[in-house]
């Protein structure tokens, strides 16, 4: 069973819309969130805030169905008293084995042996949630290297495939986020990531 020592994380955010949020559940499971609210209505962070406070209080164990999760927070923030919305990636990871649940363009990806494999590819970018979304793109499997969830901030620049090869040869959790963010001239936009190494 993973616990405290065997999981190393590297964290980065500007705050903002942005909040990312890890912790070891009692299962010994491992929670992690990304959401990044989208500025366009304005009221993002409240959006982000809402989904992350959402699935950290349904998402208690590996048993918990994400996508169910995922409905309950888009409810959550459609009944809220602005309008807004958010991107979501949800990690479970646990005893080498993962499921993922994503909605909107923050990407995660697995810097496995074989290189970095996305894990969002077949996401809907919108309905964002809080916005009525269609059920998330749902991903499970054997971890194979450090997981690295991030909003678009960290990717957009366009040579986010570039750097995760560099850093999947690297295969290490501590700091990468922020040697990403450095190789690449800096954060673009809001930006929260977080990279999580399971030993």
């Amino acid at each position: 069973m993973p616990n405290r020592r065997s999981i190393e994380f590297s964290t980065y955010t500007t705050g903002g819309d942005d909040i990312v949020s890890c912790e070891v559940l009692r299962d010994g499971s491992v929670l992690a969130i990304v959401a990044d609210g989208a500025t366009g209505v304005g009221h993002g962070h409240l959006a982000a805030q809402v989904f992350v406070e959402t699935i950290r209080r349904r998402v208690t164990s590996w048993t918990e169905r994400l996508e169910d999760a995922f409905f309950q927070a888009d409810a959550a923030i459609a009944r809220g008293p602005q309008e807004c919305d958010t991107t979501g990636i949800v990690l479970l990871a646990k005893d080498g084995r993962f499921t993922l649940a994503s909605v909107g363009d923050s990407e995660a990806w697995m810097l496995a042996t074989t290189g970095p494999k996305e894990l969002t590819r077949q996401q809907w970018r919108k309905p964002r949630i809080g916005s009525g979304i269609r059920t998330p793109e749902h991903n499970v499997g054997a971890l194979d290297g450090p997981v690295l969830l991030g909003s678009d901030g960290l990717f957009m620049l366009g040579r986010g495939p570039k750097l995760l090869q560099s850093a999947s040869a690297a295969r290490r959790a501590p700091r990468l986020v922020q040697e990403l963010i450095a190789l690449n001239g800096g954060a673009f936009d809001d930006t929260c990531a977080i990279c999580i190494g399971f030993q």
